[in-house]
């Protein structure tokens, strides 16, 4: 005994169904096993409907996914050609060329112009990190006082 309470001896066992209480549960559960199956043959018959937009749609799946594959391979196959030396990825200079509304006069008057592009140590260097011989870098920051 629990605290000190006297046991029952006679256990209740639950009351007995009668044959009325279990045909009604019998006819319960067909109807909702027969409701589920209609279900699910309402369904077959919609997707049997649909049958040739479901292949369009595997289809047009199947070859978006071929597409993006064979994007993939390409990227990886070009990964591994040209594998990146540095941290950065190498971007060209801009060249800054004077357009023709910024020109006056003829070019004889001109007079030599000055580029930074046309020194050929830094077209080399430039070059090489094109090709990844060497790693890129950041482009130098000015500071301006």
């Amino acid at each position: 005994d629990i605290a000190g309470e006297p046991r029952d001896e006679i256990t209740t066992l639950p009351q007995r169904k009668t044959r009325t209480q279990r045909n009604k549960a019998r006819r319960l559960t067909v109807a909702i096993n027969n409701k589920r199956r209609e279900k699910i043959r309402s369904k077959v018959v919609a997707d049997a409907d649909r049958i040739d937009e479901i292949q369009k749609e595997l289809s047009d799946e199947k070859v978006e996914s071929a597409k993006n594959q064979k994007k993939r391979k390409l990227i990886h196959k070009n990964r591994l050609l040209n594998p990146r030396i540095g941290r950065r990825r190498f971007r060209p200079s801009v060249m800054d060329l004077q357009t023709t509304e910024d020109v006056s006069g003829s070019l004889r008057q001109q007079g030599k112009v000055v580029s930074s592009m046309r020194d050929p140590l830094k077209l080399r260097f430039e070059s090489f990190q094109s090709r990844n011989i060497i790693p890129a870098t950041a482009p130098l920051q000015r500071r301006v006082p």
